[in-house]
């Protein structure tokens, strides 16, 4: 899987779990729920909004956990594209 292919998941992932939150919120703007998935998804968030009811608690548990999947997902992918070819490293070895 290619860079561009995990930057749709990652970006696809950020709207589904946007409209969730706006869906279960009724005081916050689809903006606002955007910000709130933006900066939850990578960290753990830096608590600006504090989410009331239960529902909307589950959906931003599940941003957190998906946000370590993600981040892991992405960390292997660039990995794996700046690994060396079996030339490269065995060129490497021998200097």
């Amino acid at each position: 899987m290619g860079i561009f292919e995990v930057l749709y998941v990652y970006v696809a992932v950020v709207l589904f779990y946007s409209h969730c939150l706006f869906l279960t919120i009724s005081d916050m703007t689809f903006i606002d729920c955007l910000e709130v998935i933006i900066v939850t998804l990578p960290t753990i968030g830096y608590g600006d909004y504090t989410v009331t009811n239960n529902f909307s608690r589950v959906i931003i548990l599940l941003v957190l956990l998906s946000g370590v999947s993600l981040n892991a997902f992405v960390t292997l992918t660039l990995l794996k594209k700046f690994e060396m070819s079996s030339n490269e490293s065995n060129s490497y070895q021998l200097m």
